[in-house]
């Protein structure tokens, strides 16, 4: 029998240590993450294939034995101690609350065994908004335009409900081949913060791995609290990027506004890396530069005004009308905003997760009665 399936079943086959994040079971024993082949099962689902792997964790399509058709990503990852964990739920629990929207990508629930991590999250078919617009030649302005706006559409629905993504970049959006964009992995940058601080939370998203330091704002880089105009300069980042194709080199998120002139600079002198790549319009330029204040409050206010200017610069651009039509938006709740939050030391192993996400909601302003049951 694989590590990996040590890890879950007994050697009878029965089922073991697959509960509720927030289960006290003991750790499993560390093993590396590896491929493994179609057809093992996981407490009622049937792995089909692996979808791809990152420094979070492997990802997996799964089905459901007892409706095949029903499908789900299945994002296997570790989340150390329980302390770790505590505040690693209160992230997913946020994601789990989301309204259904179009252009996010919905998760479903969350189990642990040990300290592994499941998130069953609604499966996308198609490619992430990074690979798409990487590796495709003869794109118009108009292709970028709609896939940027969708983006935007997205993280402003999770923004209206409480939630900052804090990992924006175009690998963490995917493109279905109907050409619907929707956000995905809400929650997930915080963990690899807290796993690459060594246990110090000094900063709210950190990128030492996945090529997050790449997208972040400045407020982020300097570890301050964030709001959701964070997200905005990610954003921005990535539409920049879906241009480019590939950025030139390597570089701190915090330098896009410096980056976004050479990339013009670049278009100007007729850069043969930029040849067969939509060019980006003055306009379009314009409304990026606006991403890229340095203080937040210069910002575009939200996601959704970023969405609409984009919109009208590249029709003053192309002189075609945007005509995908806005899918309604959830009703705003409380100013978005995060806080710095120093770990506690976790004094006692917590058996039911139901008081870790009642905490998390009322820390989070809610009715810690609205924590639904996992399934």
């Amino acid at each position: 029998m694989s590590n990996w399936m040590s890890r879950w079943f007994g050697a009878t086959g029965e089922a073991k240590g697959q509960t509720l994040v927030g289960s006290s079971d003991a750790a499993a024993p560390a093993a590396p993450l590896a491929a493994e082949p179609p057809g093992l099962s996981i407490d009622g689902y049937r792995v089909q294939s692996e979808l791809g792997r990152g420094a979070m964790g492997v990802v997996y399509l799964v089905s459901d034995l007892k409706d095949p058709k029903l499908k789900f990503a299945l994002k296997h990852c570790r989340a150390g101690d329980d302390n770790l964990r505590r505040l690693f739920v209160a992230e997913l629990q946020t994601w789990v609350q989301l309204q259904d929207h179009p252009n996010l990508v919905a998760c479903r629930f969350f189990r642990s065994a040990g300290d592994e991590l499941l998130i069953f999250a609604e499966y996308v078919e198609g490619s992430t908004v990074g690979q798409h617009f990487a590796y495709r030649m003869g794109l118009e302005v108009a292709d970028v335009q709609d896939a940027a706006i969708q983006f935007a559409w997205g993280l402003h629905a999770a923004h209206e409900q409480g939630a900052i993504h804090q990992d924006v970049k175009p690998s963490n959006a995917i493109l279905t081949r109907k050409g619907d964009v929707k956000v995905t992995d809400f929650g997930l940058a915080r963990m690899a913060a807290r796993q690459h601080a060594d246990g110090l939370d000094t900063q709210v998203v950190v990128a030492s791995t996945g090529g997050t330091w790449e997208y972040r704002s400045p407020e982020q880089s300097q570890g301050k609290p964030l709001s959701r105009r964070s997200d905005l300069w990610s954003w921005g980042v990535s539409v920049m990027e879906m241009f480019a194709g590939q950025r030139q080199d390597s570089r701190p998120g915090e330098l896009a506004a410096s980056e976004l002139e050479e990339l013009l600079q670049r278009q100007a002198r007729g850069d043969p890396q930029l040849i067969g790549r939509p060019r980006l319009p003055e306009a379009v330029a314009a409304v990026l530069r606006r991403c890229f204040e340095d203080d937040p409050a210069r910002r575009w206010p939200t996601l959704l005004s970023a969405a609409v200017a984009l919109e009208d610069a590249c029709a003053a651009s192309t002189g075609q009308k945007y005509t995908r039509p806005i899918p309604p938006m959830p009703r705003a709740k409380q100013s978005v905003s995060t806080r710095q939050q120093e770990p506690g030391s976790a004094t006692e192993a917590l058996k039911d997760p139901t008081p870790w996400l009642r905490e998390a909601m009322t820390a989070e302003g809610g009715n810690a009665d609205d924590v639904p049951a996992q399934p």
